[in-house]
Parts: C-alpha cells; sequence; structure tokens
C-alpha cells in the first residue's frame, strides 16, 4: 500500500493500520480519528498539532498556532473553515 496522506495533517499513511479505524478506505489518519474512525473535531486536530510544534520544535504557542493555521488551510477536510477568510 503506498503512503496516501491523510486529508487532515497530510501523515502519510503505509498501512492499513495508519488509517482511521484501521479501515484503508479511510481518507484520514489514526490520529486524527477516534477508534471507530470518525474524523476529530478542527479544535481537537489544531490543538494537537500546536502541541506537537510547541514540544518537537522548541517555538512558542503563538507561533505555532499560526505555523498549524497555515497548514491546516491547505488540507481538503479543513479548507471550507479558511475559504471565508
Amino acid at each position: 500500500m503506498e503512503g496516501n496522506p491523510c486529508e487532515s495533517c497530510n501523515r502519510p499513511m503505509h498501512s492499513e493500520k495508519n488509517h482511521g479505524g484501521g479501515f484503508a478506505g479511510n481518507p484520514y489518519c489514526d490520529f486524527c480519528t477516534d477508534g471507530d474512525g470518525n474524523l476529530n473535531s478542527f479544535e481537537e486536530i489544531r490543538k494537537g498539532m500546536v502541541d506537537f510544534a510547541v514540544s518537537r520544535d522548541d517555538i512558542g504557542t503563538r507561533e505555532a498556532q499560526e505555523v498549524a493555521n497555515q497548514h491546516l488551510r491547505k488540507m481538503p477536510a479543513w479548507r471550507h473553515l479558511y475559504e471565508a477568510e
């Protein structure tokens, strides 16, 4: 199986277990979904990205929020939330 990117966060999904709920046809990864494969809320996804960036990249929360917004606005799952801007 190819590493199709998650439509929520762009994480490569190299195997069925990387897909939400373990379903190969799910366009979202296991980090972006609940145990049944349902997409988590935008707020949960964004918070997870911000927290990860702050801990990994040694940047402040405000900068991490800006980076997360720049990334998420390009993702198919969230693009519609930014179209009004």
